[in-house]
């Protein structure tokens, strides 16, 4: 007798062979023994993540300047024996504006 197949269309590609090594151990990872399900399954149902690290950007940025403050700050206080209250509220006002980027960019990576 003589069966029709449910799936008979033939999908083929080329990996590397490092590209097959990761494959495996992905499969291997998951749990899966058999190729061909593990590809249709990923081919059909996988997700691709892009990942937008502006806010990260942002965030060293803004820890940049205030790592930066603070080491003037601190060579001010070396060299006068005195901390100016202009400094230290300055860097005061930035430390929320970190806090709050911090807090969007974790709102953001949760989404995942």
């Amino acid at each position: 007798m003589n069966k029709i197949r449910q799936r008979n269309k033939q999908v083929k590609f080329m990996m590397t062979e490092d590209e097959v090594k990761r494959l495996n151990e992905n499969m291997a990872f998951a749990g899966v023994k058999n190729k061909e399900a593990y590809l249709r399954k990923m081919a059909l149902n996988g997700h691709i993540i892009n990942i937008d690290f502006e806010p990260l950007n942002r965030i060293a940025f803004l820890l940049a300047n205030a790592t930066n403050n603070i080491n003037q700050i601190a060579k001010k206080a070396n060299e006068t024996n005195s901390i100016y209250k202009e400094d230290i509220e300055k860097l005061q006002a930035e430390v929320p504006m970190l806090w709050k980027q911090v807090a969007g960019a974790m709102r953001e990576f949760r989404k995942f």
